[in-house]
């Protein structure tokens, strides 16, 4: 027992050692979490600035939705071949859209 040995307890290593190893796990791990900390924010902001950046935006997409439901109301994801042109020339009409499509126009 601990009582047995003046309060010491048996085969635990020595304090040096264990001071060293306290140390040197703290230093390691906290560098460790610090720069996954950073990558993860890092990433993010990457991610979000690719998006601000990006010639498409999200109300691009709500506006592209809302015209191919006018020529597909049930959803199927699907339209007639018949139908592309109107799409497209839909699509040319909308203010959010029509930079991004480029019709009889040449460069």
């Amino acid at each position: 027992s601990i009582m047995a040995n003046g309060g010491e307890p048996f085969a635990c290593g020595s304090r040096t050692s264990a001071y060293i190893f306290f140390i040197l796990f703290q230093l390691i791990c906290s560098q460790m979490f610090l720069n996954l900390f950073i990558a993860i924010i890092a990433e993010a902001f990457l991610g979000q600035t690719y998006l601000f950046n990006s010639p498409v935006q999200s109300f691009h997409v709500q506006d592209f939705k809302a015209i191919w439901y006018r020529f597909d109301p049930k959803a199927t994801g699907f339209i007639k071949l018949e139908e592309l042109d109107a799409l497209i020339l839909a699509l040319s009409e909308s203010e959010d859209a029509s930079h991004l499509i480029v019709i009889g126009k040449t460069m």
